[in-house]
Formats: structure tokens, sequence, C-alpha cells
């Protein structure tokens, strides 16, 4: 009987597993391979043997894993760092930056478990056992890695203990004052008067006349010539300001260090209305110390002009500008378990409620035993040094620091354990909680029902993906185009599988990412608004990523492509253009050796703009050279 070959013309599918073989009759077995080594599938039907790899340089720690990591600026400015033990090197196009070198506090058992979120020049690394870091580039050789500091937020539950903090200072720049100049600094009024002090004495309750008419001053010189930075303030109404409306309704605050030239700091308008003993708060950004300060008001003393009364203004210290004072816990109960302050604590945010129902924060700055630490105050200073009943400790702690990052509609977005935690928006230093749609947000359960932790948060179109070891959620408005706003959220389940703690990727029509056991790829569509589903990508080439995948990389150009290591030392690939059904994995395996293996362990991968239109694959690879070990970037 005479032969027959079929044509076999496409190699779409890739490499199929062994057991799928004797499946002839499947559609994909005409465009599939049974071994594709060291070949790439083609979007256009055909293969193509894989290029070789080009020598870089040695890595610093050829005994120790490495790990490469994307930063990109733009598609012209574009580097793969090396994380190592301890540092962290940069290179682009093809070299070593200079001799670039950083130093980082990640171990190398804490490489590969590193999350990054970056947005122009700044990349936010995170990992559950660090204070997330913030690597800087300044200049083509200039980078720096420093700690990120949440302002005002995130933090844990509202004391319910009896345990009370009492704070030493108030992070006033006056002190409590008993006469115009006791007992220290100087204050006055433009009518000269005697009792100028009594508006920084602390009293809210008073009826302080400052001025027999509409206009005029109240002044404050520190002493001993010392210049203090302010950054906000507050004004309290005499207790009697509704009587004739005798109230100050425009001012400017300005500073001086001759008592002569004066320099507007804030300047307001149409304070109407106020009531008797109102307190309203103000903030302005300054960074410039004076020796004088003062409050200029116009537009006052009611109808007639006459007589503008007040009771309190109080200017607050800047933090950076304040001398730390003790902050003593009546006991260590509600701290840490019980425990009381600890070394670790240092840095830690702390909110405290004022006896005048606003709440401030602070942060420690030193720990002098399990109840006594030293702080500095933002926003506005303490009326007073009463015991603080209602106070909350920053939730960030050692074991307990945020895992994933990610950035959404203009907001920097944190996730640790079942929660995520957003900036507000436009101001990814600031995690203060409240009612506005552009502040910040927290979501205390965000990865459902079940306590499943978060692995990753990612953005996608029209909502925050929550990657869980349960299943991926979509975080978003609650309505159609609707921004996510305090007020305005939902959390929706998908029809998904359980996720890895890797990083996904985006993958133009699809994200990409790997399930909770690491032995498979799924690819994760959105069928409307909020709502995906995913699909194993390799169930047809299970064999390869059963092997573990340890990362993911995307090339766009020249065709769309996923790079992925595996646990085996292999690079696993996989040709990913859905729209055209071509979805095809194959393995590639590097020349030499390493420990036993009879070719290379590719050890990391990722993929950056190159110069020429193409996309720059960087590989972190173990080989054996002349009889020694060494890991080699290329």
């Amino acid at each position: 009987m005479t032969a027959l070959y079929p044509i076999q013309d496409v190699f779409t599918r890739g490499e199929i597993s062994p057991r799928l073989h004797a499946r002839a009759s499947l559609d994909f077995y005409r465009a599939a391979l049974a071994k594709c080594e060291n070949f790439v599938t083609l979007p256009h039907g055909g293969i193509r043997k894989r290029g070789g790899s080009y020598f870089v340089g040695e890595v610093k720690s050829s005994a120790k894993k490495t790990r490469a990591i994307p930063f990109i600026f733009s598609s012209e400015q574009a580097y793969c760092l090396e994380f190592g033990d301890l540092y962290i090197r940069v290179y682009a196009y093809g070299a070593r930056v200079g001799t670039v070198e950083v130093a980082s506090p990640y171990l190398e058992a804490d490489l590969f478990d590193l999350a990054y979120v970056q947005s122009a020049d700044q990349m936010w690394i995170t990992h559950k056992n660090y204070p997330p870091k913030v690597l800087t580039r300044t200049a083509h050789t200039t980078w720096t890695l420093t700690d990120f500091e949440f302002l005002d937020g995130p933090y844990d539950d509202i004391n319910t203990t009896s345990t009370t903090l009492t704070p030493a200072d108030t992070g006033h720049l006056t002190p409590d004052m008993t006469s115009n100049t006791t007992p220290s600094g100087t204050a006055s009024d433009g009518g000269s008067s005697a009792s100028a002090w009594a508006i920084f004495d602390r009293d809210k309750t008073q009826n302080i006349l400052i001025s027999s008419g509409g206009d005029g001053y109240v002044r404050f010189r520190n002493a001993g010539g010392a210049q203090r930075v302010v950054d906000a303030y507050w004004v309290t109404a005499a207790n009697q300001a509704t009587r004739a409306f005798d109230y100050a309704t425009a001012w400017e605050i300005q500073g001086s260090n001759d008592g002569t030239n004066w320099v507007t700091l804030d300047t307001r308008t149409g304070e109407a209305g106020w009531g008797n003993g109102e307190t309203r708060f103000y903030e302005f950004t300054n960074a410039n110390a004076y020796e004088y300060h003062q409050f200029v008001f116009s537009g006052g003393g009611g109808d007639d002009a006459s007589n503008t009364y007040l009771a309190e203004i109080a200017f607050h210290i800047a933090a950076s500008n304040q001398t730390p004072f003790d902050l003593t816990a009546s006991s260590a109960v509600g701290t840490n378990g019980g425990a009381g302050f600890q070394p670790t604590d240092v840095g830690r945010a702390v909110r405290l409620l004022g006896a005048d129902g606003l709440w401030r924060w602070a942060k420690i700055t030193s720990r002098t035993s399990t109840t006594v630490v030293k702080i500095i105050l933002y926003g506005h200073a303490l009326p007073n040094t009463n015991p603080v009943t209602r106070w909350r400790l920053g939730t960030f702690v050692p074991g307990k620091y945020v895992e994933a990052g990610s950035l959404y509609e203009e907001r920097l977005a944190f996730s640790r354990r079942f929660s995520v935690y957003a900036s507000a928006t436009g101001d990814f230093d600031n995690f203060a909680l409240g009612e506005k749609d552009d502040d910040a947000l927290e979501f205390i359960q965000a990865g459902g029902g079940q306590a499943n932790d978060i692995v990753w948060i990612a953005d996608s179109d029209g909502a925050l993906l929550i990657g869980t070891s349960g299943g991926i959620r979509a975080l978003s408005g609650s309505g159609i185009d609707e921004a996510l706003t305090p007020s305005s959220f939902k959390n929706r389940r998908s029809r998904t599988f359980g996720c890895a703690r890797i990083r996904p990727v985006d993958a133009g029509q699809s994200f990409l990412y790997v399930t909770r056991s690491r032995k498979s790829i799924a690819e994760l569509t959105q069928t409307s608004t909020s709502k995906f589903t995913s699909d194993d990508i390799g169930q047809i080439s299970e064999h390869i990523p059963k092997q573990g995948v340890v990362e993911l990389a995307f090339q766009t150009d020249p065709d769309p492509m996923l790079w992925f290591p595996l646990e085996n030392g292999e690079l696993g690939g996989y040709t990913h253009q859905p729209s055209q059904e071509v979805r095809g994995m194959h393995r590639h395996r590097f020349g030499g050796s390493f420990a036993g293996s009879e070719w290379s362990i590719v050890e990391s991968a990722v993929v950056t703009p190159g110069q020429n239109g193409v996309d720059d694959i960087w590989l972190i690879v173990k080989r054996t050279i002349g009889g020694v070990r060494a890991t080699n970037s290329g």
C-alpha cells in the first residue's frame, strides 16, 4: 500500500502534551508539534529557530540567586535591574550602567517574593517583611533607594482598652501664654493691647477684643530669635461671635525674620457665618522658617466694621521642624498584643483624637520603653496635653507590611493579607481616610468572603484586579464608568482560578497569570464591565508549565510572546495572539550545564523596550564555565 504523508503547514499550537500524541482526531493536532525545543512558533503559522543570547556580564554574586526586574520610564528609556543579595545593579541596552550599585535590605531568599509598581522615575518595592521602599532615578547614573512614608494611615482599629496616651507637648508654635512675654516669646496686636497674649492661652471660651475696627493683626515673635516652620493653624471665634458678627472674614498668615518685611504664607477670604466658639482648621504648604508670624485680618467688625473679637489662634510647627516629644501610655495593654511599644515601632504612625474632636496623626521617632515613645505631630497642634483615650496605631509592623502594589485611577494601591489600601487621588503618600471622592480608601475584606490571601493587584480596564489564592476579584466604582470612591464601589467575584504570588502580565487583549499550584498559566479575559473569566492556556501543553513557573515576562515586538523560567532551569515560551487563534507553547534549553543539569539554568527573565523597536529579553543564566560556577546576565 502506498504510504501517505499528510502535509502540515501550520504549527500555531506549539508542543503538545505527550498524553495527546494519540489524539489525531483533535483539530489542533494538525497544528501542533510533538517536540518544539529551541524553536518558537510564529503567529503566521511557521516556526523559527530561537536566536542566541548576548553575554552582558557576570552578576555580582554568582554563588547566590539573582533576579531581574524591569524599570521602564518610557519606550525610549528602559532599564534592567539586577537584584541580588543586599544590592541592586542597573543595565540598559546590552550593557551595565557605569558602576551604579545601590545597597538594599533584601536578602537572597527575599528576591522572588518582591513585588513592585512603577510610575515615571519612581518604583515602589514591597515585601511583607520589609517597610516599603522607593527606588528613584534622578539621572542615568544616579539611583537611590529610600523608605516610603505613608502619610496618616492606614491604621489598626481604634483602641478599646483603658490605656491612654499622654503627649508631653502639643506642636504649637506658641507656649501657653500668661502675659505678652511669658513664659517665652512676645505676643502683640495692632492696638498695642496688654492682653494680646490671651489669643494664645489655649482657652477657646473667651471673647478677646483684637481690634476696635474691622482690620488689624495679631503677632507672635519666637523667643531668642528662633526661626520655625509653620504649615497649619486654627482660628476659634469668640463665644459671642453671632452677637454682632464681630469676627474676621478675610485674612493673611504672614512670616518675617525682621518684623518689617513680610511674606504671605496663606490667604483666606469670604470666611463668614461663624458660630459662637466655632473652630475652623486651615493648612498650607510651606518649608521656610520665620522668627515672626502674624494673623493680618480685614473685613471684620460686623456691619459697622468696629470691634473684632476672637477666642484663639493656634499655629502648628511643621513636623519636619519639630523637636520630638514624649508620648506616654498608661500601660502596655492595647499595644502590640500587650507587649507595649517595641523598637520596631520606630517610624510607625499613631492617630490621636484631641479634646476638640479632631483626629491628628503623629510618627514615632524613637522608643524609650514599653510605655514611652517620642513623636512628631503632623497636621494640626493638639488643643492641650490631656490624656488621649481614643487612638489608633499604624497597621504596618514587621511581618505585616504591604505585599503587592499597583496604580489605579491616579491612586497608589497596596495589598496585605485580605486588605487593599489606596491613596488619595493624585497624592500617592496620603492614605488618610475620608468621605470625599478623592480621599484615600481602605477595603478590609477585599479578597471576598473567604479568608484567601491577596497575592497581587493589577490595573485593568475599569477595575482594580485582586488576585487571591482562591480566585480573582474586580474592585471598581459602583456604576458603569464610575470612579472608585469611598462612597461608590463594588467588589465582584469572577469565575477564575486561584493565583500564585507571581506578578501577572498585561498581554494586550487579556491578562496572563500563574495559577495557585504554579504549574499552569491562565488567561484572564473581560466578559462585561467588571466581570472576568479564565481559561488554562497551557492545557494542551500542560507538561511544560507543570515543571513549575518562576515568573512571567511578556514581549510585544516583533511577536507577542510570553516567556517564563521554569524550576527545572528551562525557559518556557508561549506565542500569544488569541485573535488569530495562535496559542503555542515551546521550550528552550540553553547551552552549557549547571549542577548536574544537562543545560544551563535560566533563573530570571524580563522584557524591556529595545532601541530598534524590538523588545530586549534579559535573562539571568546559571552555567558552569571552565569548571567554575557562574551566573550571567544576557
